[in-house]
């Protein structure tokens, strides 16, 4: 169904200010106004801004609240929110109110121009959609509340500000500001229930590329869809609210529902409201299976006008279930299950299973339900040391089969040494092995663990595997170029050991996409990350990092791995990370369409990350940049605008490094913040070396028992053991190695200037894990590449 507004709508360009912005925005809009702000722009963040500001003037005190119904997900770091700006200039500055797509609402503020962003520690992060900012004399307080506040109780404080956190002007400019965090992207925020000032003017700050805008919407009826209750297998109550008329006498109030992943909707019978308030209806006939649904709640005012909720999901349950898994061995298991229905016994029914990651279900054979509705099925000559997708299966009396929700076990381990971490086996080939930086490497592995096998090289097997909540090692039995399909890949569960150096020659290589670790506890071994620009002929259609962590992570190991082509960075650790370490990797060629980043070495907030023995080569920008406390310890740096750069926060431990052919001789290679330095070389030698906030005379961190090698030893080592499998490099990897040797080499915008994504061979093994000693056997075959050839 086609909805036609016909509501007043007020719009105004980018830039319009004066006598236009303060005809179209003149008056404060009422529960009956909807501001839609539409913001372009990088960041606001760092030392500058750019986004889409819709204001006013201000003197003295404020109280200004909104309710925040959208924020499009144009990037995870999209923000809208109320913004207080002392002026409007891009380095001003500002407090702000945030509201992320992922409804958190935090505060962030820069407090003096030019000067470097802070934000509020995630502890004081709340989830909900009404804002306020209030300032009285020298104090800025923030608030917010999930749902309609009535009184001052339903307001929560995230952040209280004083002059010695920023001291704004008496006079200063307030509004609300929209960023899209992606530059050729305009981010759409909507906003009702302003109160507290008048917009008069709306402007873009910064360089944006897409004209922001804002409009408004006067005098339109609203409605807000709510969460389904009462959700079974074949029925749920819809329910939604018409909160707002619009100035007519009732309303027509229905839902439209679908299946997800379709598009047509299913229109339910409707009901008159004169004024605002709650409506349901109950719907039937869905699904027997567990199935997703989605629906939105709609009006039809009697002026013609109409509005459409937001949409929310509900998921049936099946009439069978999986109730128990139970006597799991090392190669059998029992399932129990359920059908409620009428007459059960009527029905056949069965288990089917799997292997993790195969996409093939094994049918067992088919037997009858009881009276009770239950039954169940021994399963038999299951592998050891595996996990198992299971489901049961019925088929109704008009032939429909109907299955139940997934549900995921492991079988045990043959190992008789259980728990076992002992016998590592033969250290790495490299001056740093896994256990050299801060990070334990994976705790959690032993010879119980379970193992999944990737037996063909796809995004499908590599992403199931991924993601199991569980503890797994994830080993190959494949070589080949993994597709990730223009999209991101995420580990969103803790505890996975990737060890992409038991594949055969020629490994692994995920391309044309981009891969985040927002896990703790992971080791990530011999893969490489190879984004590329996908065809996009600019950064702002294609903003992505070939490998990075996720926020307020830990105890992680990125080691062995190659990172190239990323068209903002290759390799970063984000932040508010723990722990973390990122060894003998090879950082090389980000694309130099706008940024050639090669690694953001820690986010702010971030906590004991050591980069050891890695290179960089061949990045514009970032070699790394340095937020939080970092040990940055011999690794090199080849063909750069811009060496080590720790933040004026930071703290860094920058120990027997090589900066090897620096573009910009003039410019230190080791740049501000708090740093300890020693045994770094430049050549060409540059000067000054290190030009830095504080040089610090002891290490402000430093990994227990680590051993630094001379610097004049780093660059044949890290040439030799730098990368995915070092001992059998791919023919891109040899070709950067080959560069830096060779002083060649330069800055590349497309990985088509270097001969284009890699079609690497599928070869094929089987491989046989110990029932005991995994850790030895991980070793054993990360030594069997890394071996060095030379």
């Amino acid at each position: 169904m086609t909805h036609d507004r016909r509501t007043f709508l007020r719009s105004i360009s980018a830039g319009s200010i004066g006598a236009l912005g303060v005809s179209a925005l003149s008056s404060t809009a009422s529960a009956a106004t909807v501001i839609t702000i539409e913001g372009g722009g990088a960041d606001i963040w760092n030392e500058a801004d750019e986004f889409h500001y819709s204001y006013t003037d201000v003197s003295g005190d404020f109280d200004v609240i909104v309710h925040n119904l959208f924020v499009e997900d144009t990037n995870v770091w999209a923000k809208a929110g109320i913004m207080v700006r002392e002026s409007l200039d891009v380095d001003a500055k500002n407090l702000m109110l945030r509201r992320r797509p992922t409804q958190e609402e935090s505060v962030q503020w820069r407090p003096q121009a030019g000067e470097q962003t802070e934000m509020t520690d995630t502890s004081t992060n709340i989830y909900a959609d009404w804002m306020r900012l209030r300032r009285e004399g020298d104090i800025i307080e923030a608030f917010g509340s999930q749902g309609e506040p009535t009184n001052e109780d339903d307001w929560t404080l995230i952040s209280s500000f004083t002059a010695d956190d920023i001291e704004l002007s008496n006079d200063a400019y307030l509004g609300l500001a929209v960023t899209s965090h992606n530059e050729n992207v305009l981010c759409r925020a909507t906003f009702k229930d302003l109160e507290g000032i008048d917009l008069t003017a709306n402007r873009d700050i910064g360089d944006v590329s897409s004209d922001g805008s804002t409009s408004t919407e006067t005098s339109v009826p609203f409605v807000s869809t709510d969460e389904a209750m009462d959700v079974t297998s074949t029925s749920a109550t819809l329910r939604g609210e018409l909160t707002d008329l619009g100035g007519a006498g009732s309303a027509n109030c229905y839902f439209e529902y679908r299946e997800g992943g379709t598009e047509s909707w299913t229109v339910t019978d409707s009901g008159t409201l004169n004024g605002p308030g709650p409506f349901t209806r109950e719907i039937s006939g869905l699904s027997r299976s567990v199935q997703e649904y989605e629906f939105r709640a709609v009006i039809e005012a009697t002026d013609d006008d109409d509005a459409t909720g937001e949409i929310q999901a509900f998921t049936t349950s099946s009439i069978v279930s999986i109730d128990a898994i139970q006597d799991i061995s090392s190669t059998s298991a029992t399932i129990n299950a359920t059908v409620t229905v009428g007459d059960p016994g009527s029905l056949e029914a069965g288990i089917e299973y799997r292997e993790v990651p195969r996409e093939s279900w094994t049918v067992t054979n088919s037997q009858c339900v009881s009276d009770d509705g239950s039954f169940s099925q021994d399963l038999s000559e299951l592998t050891s040391r595996r996990y198992y997708h299971v489901r049961a299966v019925v088929e109704t009396a008009d032939g429909t089969s109907v299955a139940s929700k997934v549900h995921l076990f492991n079988t045990e381990s043959r190992s008789l040494s259980k728990g076992s971490r002992t016998g590592t086996g033969l250290r790495s080939i490299s001056h740093f092995d896994l256990d050299a930086g801060f990070a334990d490497p994976a705790p959690w592995l032993d010879d119980e663990t379970p193992i999944i096998k990737i037996t063909e090289p796809t995004r499908r097997q590599l992403e199931v595997a991924a993601g199991v909540d569980g503890p797994r090692l994830v080993v190959f039995e494949t070589s080949g170029t993994i597709d990730l399909k223009e999209r991101r890949l995420a580990v969103q569960h803790d505890e996975l050991y990737l060890a992409g150096q038991t594949a055969p020659s020629p490994g692994i290589t995920l391309t044309r996409g981009s891969f985040m670790l927002d896990a703790s506890d992971c080791v990530i071994q011999h893969l490489r990350f190879r984004a590329g620009d996908v065809g996009h002929e600019t950064v702002r259609d294609w903003a992505v990092d070939s490998f990075t962590t996720g926020d307020d992570v830990g105890n992680n190991v990125i080691d062995h791995c190659t990172a190239t082509w990323g068209t903002v960075e290759n390799l970063s650790v984000a932040y508010r990370t723990t722990e973390t370490t990122v060894s003998n990797c090879l950082i090389a060629e980000a694309l130099d369409i706008r940024y050639g980043y090669g690694s953001i070495g820690a986010g702010d907030g971030a906590e004991n990350i050591s980069w050891l023995g890695n290179v960089w080569a061949l990045n514009r920008a970032r070699n790394p940049n340095l937020g939080g406390s970092t040990a940055v310890v011999n690794n090199i740096m080849y063909h750069f605008n811009s060496g080590a750069t720790p933040t004026e926060e930071a703290f860094s431990s920058i120990v027997g490094n090589g900066f090897l052919n620096a573009v910009d001789e003039e410019q230190a290679p080791i740049r501000n913040g708090q740093v300890y330095a020693r045994d770094n070389y430049a050549e060409p030698a540059v000067d000054p070396l290190v030009d830095v906030d504080e040089l610090l005379d002891e290490p402000p961190v430093w990994p227990a028992g680590l051993e630094a090698i001379p610097s004049a030893d780093v660059l044949e080592h890290n040439l030799e053991n730098a990368g995915a499998r070092p001992a059998c490099r791919t023919a891109h990897d040899e070709r950067v190695t080959d560069l830096i040797r060779n002083q060649n080499g330069e800055y590349i915008e497309s990985q088509d200037a270097v001969g284009g994504y890699p079609d690497l061979e599928v070869t094929v093994h089987e491989l046989n894990v110990p029932h005991s000693g995994t850790r030895a056997w991980l070793h054993s075959w990360a030594r069997r590449v890394e071996t060095s050839r030379h």
